[in-house]
C-alpha cells in the first residue's frame, strides 16, 4: 500500500501481483491469490482496479485472457469500481521469447497485444491505458532505456512511463499537468510526456495486419 499525490489527486494504492500468474488465476477464489483478490476487494472502497495480464498470454491464450477479463471485471464492478486495463509492451529485440513464442518481433508484438486489449476493452467496455504504445513511441524514436536487462520487464524508466500512462488515462490528465519527474532529466521527462499524450490522447489506430485474423505474418 502507498499513498502518492500528483496533478492535484492524492491516491491510495493497493496491489496483488505475483511473477508469471493470468489474470484467470487472480480471479480463482479457490487459489492463493484469487483469495488475496477477494480479500483485498472487501477490506476498502476502491474507485479504479488496473487489469494488467501475464505479458504474453493475450496473443498466445486469447481464450484464457477474456476469461479472466471477465471474471474479474465483474468482481470489480460489484464493489462499485472501475475496472482498466494495462496494455502492456512488446520485448525487447534479442529477447529470446520473442523467436521461441513465435511473437516475430517487438513491432509485431506491440500492436497484437494492443489489438487484444482493446477487442476486451470493446466486448467488456473498459478503458484501456496503453502502456505499450507509450512504450512503443520511445523504443522507436528515442534512446531512452526502457527495459530492464531481460529485454521483458520495465526499467525504472519504463515503470515510470507505464505509471504516467495509467494516470493519465485514469484521471483524464494531460501529461503537462504531470509535475513529478522521478530522477529524469528535463529533456528525458519532456520525452516520455510526449509519448503518453500520444498514447492516451491520440491514440493511434492499431494497423490492419495486426488485427485479429492476420496476427502480423505477412
Amino acid at each position: 500500500s502507498a499513498n502518492c499525490s500528483c496533478a492535484g489527486y492524492s491516491v491510495n494504492v493497493d496491489s496483488v501481483t505475483k511473477g508469471g500468474y493470468a489474470l484467470e488465476q487472480f480471479a480463482d477464489v479457490n487459489g492463493p491469490m484469487g483469495q488475496q483478490v477477494r480479500e483485498k476487494l472487501l477490506e476498502k472502497r476502491y474507485d479504479f482496479v488496473v487489469l494488467q495480464e501475464q505479458s504474453h498470454t493475450p496473443i498466445t491464450n486469447p481464450e484464457r485472457f477474456c476469461r479472466g477479463v471477465r471474471s474479474l471485471a465483474a468482481k470489480v464492478r460489484a464493489i462499485g469500481a472501475a475496472p482498466v486495463l494495462y496494455a502492456t509492451w512488446g520485448r525487447r529485440a534479442g529477447n529470446a521469447d520473442i523467436e521461441r513464442l513465435q511473437l516475430v518481433d517487438n513491432e509485431t508484438m506491440t500492436w497484437r497485444l494492443a489489438a487484444a486489449y482493446e477487442k476486451m476493452g470493446k466486448e467488456f467496455e473498459i478503458n484501456v491505458a496503453h502502456a505499450g504504445i507509450s512504450f512503443f513511441e520511445l523504443y522507436t524514436k528515442t534512446d531512452l532505456e526502457l527495459y530492464h536487462e531481460d529485454g521483458s520487464h520495465p526499467s525504472p524508466t519504463g515503470t515510470y512511463t507505464a505509471a504516467m500512462t495509467i494516470f493519465c488515462k485514469i484521471f483524464r490528465v494531460p501529461t503537462k499537468q504531470v509535475t513529478y519527474g522521478f530522477d529524469l532529466e528535463t529533456a528525458e521527462l519532456e520525452k516520455i510526456k510526449s509519448a503518453v499524450e500520444t498514447a492516451v490522447f491520440c491514440t493511434p489506430s492499431i494497423p490492419e495486419k495486426y488485427l485479429e485474423g492476420d496476427g502480423g505474418k505477412e
